[in-house]
């Protein structure tokens, strides 16, 4: 869209109205360390009083259905929950912000590093959210996007 602004009408009427909030990486640590030692990790790399378990699953630590189906209260799980809803600095900072521009947010994506999915709420219940009608579509259209940019396969 950057790149065909001001020649490519629907983009630059795109850019021209809706403001986009980038936060690159959000589990530094995790991220680094999926590239040095093990590229599944999906947790923070934060050490735990009184464990000899690393990290937190921060999919799981928003106060959301917080440590609901399918999280852990051991923190030597990979989906572990955390010792509170919001326990984890990252968790915290990416929640203080939504919650501060909740009256202007549209939408909100995150890309997940671990098993190569693409999800959508809410993975701590069961049923399907009221608009799963209006979720469904456009990540159909993103999987089909991002597949057809890469040579391995990503689940809906």
């Amino acid at each position: 869209a950057v790149r065909t602004y001001g020649r490519e009408i629907h983009m630059t009427e795109f850019l021209d109205k809706l403001d986009f909030y980038v936060l690159p990486v959000v589990n530094i640590d995790g991220y680094i360390y999926t590239w040095t030692t093990n590229r599944m990790w999906r947790k923070t790399r934060s050490t735990k009083t009184g464990s000899t378990c690393t990290g937190t699953d921060l999919n799981r630590n928003f106060d959301a259905g917080w440590c609901r189906i399918g999280a852990s209260t051991n923190p030597c799980d990979e989906t572990y929950c955390g010792s509170a809803a919001e326990s984890e600095k990252e968790t915290k900072a990416v929640a203080n912000f939504i919650r501060s521009h909740l009256s202007s947010i549209k939408a909100y994506l995150t890309i997940h590093s671990y098993s190569q999915m693409m999800l959508y709420p809410y993975s701590y219940d069961y049923k399907l959210p009221k608009n799963n009608v209006e979720l469904h579509s456009p990540t159909l259209s993103s999987l089909s996007i991002l597949t057809s940019q890469r040579t391995f396969r990503l689940e809906l």
